[in-house]
């Protein structure tokens, strides 16, 4: 299991990092990257492929569960550093967090995004003329982020392509709207399914993060 875990899985999500969400993986998909693995041709891994399928079904529902805990650990610790410890607290920040504003918001990458509706909790700053900086920047999204980050940290540097993470920056965005609306009471309510973003909000995020989510 060695090259599985430590080879392998870092490759697997990777590649996700770089798809839509919920991104249907292949037997081609997988058999490139097993054999990226293994230092092997694609004809050479057909025997493990379906032993490679199962598992990697099991690790990318891992995965996801534990950028869901993150999500979770992330507005918890929002609410204790901003003092919020009640029922009543929690709804209204929850509320706000889950807001609309009309205000000028700045864009990652400086740019700015009049006239576009977004969540406040997109954004790391809200400054006193109610201007947004720091799209996709707040603390719970950078930390359920950091996940993923953690996840493909064993990918060989001639193996990391050129290219942006917007499908786990979907994810991230998507499992911290999810763990805010299951506060909406003030109350933790845990649910099954997960938060569905339409396709124009997933459209947005993966066009604003193509200038600055590139990995270094």
């Amino acid at each position: 299991m060695t090259i599985f875990d430590n080879d392998f899985l870092p490759l697997l999500f990777d590649f996700l990092d770089r798809q839509a969400p919920w991104y249907p993986l292949s037997d081609d998909d997988l058999s490139i990257l097993w054999g990226n693995a293994i230092n092997s041709e694609k004809q050479q891994v057909g025997q493990d492929i379906h032993v490679v399928e199962k598992l990697s079904a099991d690790q990318i529902s891992q995965y996801r569960n534990a950028m869901k805990k993150a999500a979770v650990n992330s507005i918890k610790a929002l609410f204790d550093n901003l003092s919020i410890n009640t029922v009543e607290d929690r709804c209204i920040m929850v509320e706000w967090l889950l807001s609309e504003s009309d205000a000028s918001n700045e864009a990652v990458d400086g740019s700015k995004n009049k006239g576009r509706k977004n969540p406040q909790f997109y954004y790391d700053d809200i400054r006193s003329d109610d201007s947004r900086i720091g799209i996709f920047q707040s603390y719970p999204i950078k930390v359920t982020f950091a996940t993923h980050l953690m996840a493909i940290k064993g990918v060989p540097e001639p193996l990391q392509p050129e290219v942006y993470p917007v499908g786990t920056l979907v994810m991230s965005v998507q499992a911290v709207k999810h763990v805010l609306l299951c506060y909406k009471t003030g109350e933790l309510v845990e649910s099954q399914g997960r938060c569905r973003t339409s396709r124009e909000t997933i459209g947005r995020i993966m066009r604003w993060s193509l200038p600055t989510t590139k990995r270094s």
